[in-house]
């Protein structure tokens, strides 16, 4: 049997020749692929490894160029994760920013989803180059056979599941960003950082 953990989780990876179901402690067992691993209804407590086993089963990886440590947000910073970083090698990773693909300058105003629309806090609408944007980001993308998204979590571009909520408030919605949706609607499987911590 070969082992790897995963990021120091308990968890491990095992190659193995034959299963059989201890039918005392288990009632039900079947084999999932990478692409079915969101077809369960996973336990809060599992779902981080499942999450980080979807990485571990990638191998051409879509990431926030934010998340790896470039200073492409809107104020200049960036959100590096050095988890992230660690899962990712040995993986062929694809560094991404729609935001910054726009033209826009760094540092640039905040922008939330508010009735569809991509607005600033003083309501200016920037819903079509954000939306030029997320296309080029797919340009650049759709030839790559990407397996997986890793996107910074609550951004209006990258956001996965939730949202912030058009108020500037740091209130949340369920909802994705522009481009987490454009990778969804093309079956890509998409996580946030969150989603592994």
């Amino acid at each position: 049997m070969d082992t790897e953990s995963i990021s120091g989780e308990t968890t491990v990876i095992c190659n193995i020749d034959d299963f059989v179901i201890n039918e005392e402690i288990h009632d039900e067992a079947k084999w999932l692929t990478k692409d079915e691993l969101d077809s369960v209804n996973w336990l809060a407590a599992d779902e981080k490894i499942v999450n980080k086993l979807k990485i571990y089963l990638s191998s051409k990886i879509a990431v926030s160029a934010c998340l790896l440590g470039d200073n492409c947000k809107y104020n200049g910073k960036n959100n590096y994760n050095e988890e992230i970083e660690h899962l990712l090698k040995d993986k062929e990773v694809y560094k991404i920013c729609p935001e910054i693909l726009t033209g826009l300058s760094i540092p640039r105003k905040p922008v939330e989803i508010k009735d569809n629309k991509v607005i600033t806090q003083d309501n200016e609408d920037m819903t079509e180059i954000f939306l030029h944007g997320v296309d080029m980001a797919w340009e650049k993308l759709k030839d790559k056979n990407i397996d997986l998204a890793i996107l910074k979590a609550n951004s209006p571009t990258c956001g996965s599941k939730t949202i912030y909520d058009g108020t500037f408030s740091h209130a949340l919605v369920e909802g994705n960003g522009l481009f987490a949706k454009l990778l969804k609607d093309n079956k890509i499987m998409v996580i946030s950082e969150k989603d592994i911590e």
